[in-house]
């Protein structure tokens, strides 16, 4: 978990401890609080543009009850993203996540490591494949049909010159 002096690190602990997400924009648009006081078994998200996977985390510790890791409600989080670079970046991440849900058993780190190696996968490719074989098999076929396909406008076209994007989104959009 990043330290909370960074953003993501601010942005992931403002979501845990709260149902729904609290304040967090992001889980206001997807309309979390609802979906958790509902009696859904199993939430199953598709984020359809998972970049650096940072959205995927916020909804993920939005669900997060406590510190000690134990969650509010079962959930599965399906990245997808077709820059084969950052696919890359987000499989070595997952390795690492796996490695650390391994290591000590006791730790909190090592709840949160397994909860998140439970609930997320990665796919490579992009939205409009994924979602036409989606579309074209019958829902039986899917192991987890989603209930929340959620797609991130990325990069909306800057109407001014204000400020220079921050370092990782520059990154992103040099990709």
């Amino acid at each position: 978990c990043p330290s909370s002096d960074t953003r993501l690190g601010y942005r992931m602990n403002a979501t845990a401890n709260k149902s729904g997400g609290g304040s967090e924009l992001l889980m206001r648009a997807l309309g979390m609080k609802k979906i958790l006081s509902s009696d859904k078994q199993e939430l199953v998200i598709y984020d359809l543009t998972a970049g650096l996977a940072r959205d995927s985390m916020i909804m993920f510790y939005s669900t997060v009850s406590d510190i000690e890791g134990s969650i509010l409600q079962p959930l599965r989080i399906h990245m997808v993203e077709r820059d084969p670079l950052v696919v890359s970046l987000l499989t070595d991440a997952m390795r690492r996540l796996n490695i650390l849900a391994e290591v000590d058993k006791n730790s909190n780190e090592d709840n949160i490591a397994k909860l998140l190696k439970k609930c997320l996968s990665l796919e490579e490719g992009d939205a409009v494949s994924v979602l036409s074989r989606y579309a074209k098999s019958s829902t039986d076929s899917v192991p987890y049909p989603p209930d929340i396909l959620y797609l991130d406008p990325m990069f909306p076209p800057r109407k001014k010159k204000v400020s220079a994007v921050k370092k990782d989104m520059a990154i992103l959009h040099s990709l």
